[in-house]
């Protein structure tokens, strides 16, 4: 299974999220930084899905207890800013032949595609950040959304 997802996050909520994303990280995980650390030294440590999924299935009650809070707590600051998550989910089927770097770059322009309307409609204007695992799929993706960027027939995402 693939999943790609986007974050579209209303500009003026931008910086109230962070803050308050990097405080409950910092609530749930006190050992990312140290009391008195810069809030960058927090923002630096990632927080893995895998280590989540792990924790829901094989830690204590307590652990467990905790990573349910912090879920709770991101996706009520979520809905408190207003943000919207998309997302394209592909299931590979069993023996099947998955090419992988045309699926992830396909969905990256789709979900740039969709980033572009929900902006039209919105008559604003954005920017998208896309980071994957490997620097070779961040320069295949890069590549495939600047070259509809700045395609001969007119910019396909001018918002």
């Amino acid at each position: 299974m693939l999943v790609i997802a986007g974050l579209f996050v209303p500009q003026p909520q931008l910086a109230h999220l962070t803050r308050n994303f990097l405080q409950i990280k910092r609530q749930f995980n006190p050992g990312f930084a140290p009391a008195g650390a810069h809030w960058l030294d927090l923002a630096k440590t990632e927080i893995k899905g895998a280590d989540l999924r792990h924790d829901l299935r094989h830690a204590g009650r307590n652990r467990r207890r905790a990573v349910n809070r912090f879920l709770d707590k991101v996706i009520q600051l979520l809905e408190d800013t207003g943000a919207q998550l998309v997302a394209r989910i592909y299931v590979k089927g069993p023996g099947c032949r998955f090419d992988g770097r045309a699926v992830y770059t396909s969905s990256v322009q789709s979900l740039c595609a969709t980033f572009q309307h929900f902006l039209a409609a919105k008559d604003s204007r954005g920017f998208m950040v896309a980071d994957s695992r490997t620097p070779a799929l961040n320069s295949t993706v890069s590549h495939s959304v600047f070259t509809q960027k700045f395609k001969a027939t007119g910019d396909a995402y001018d918002r």
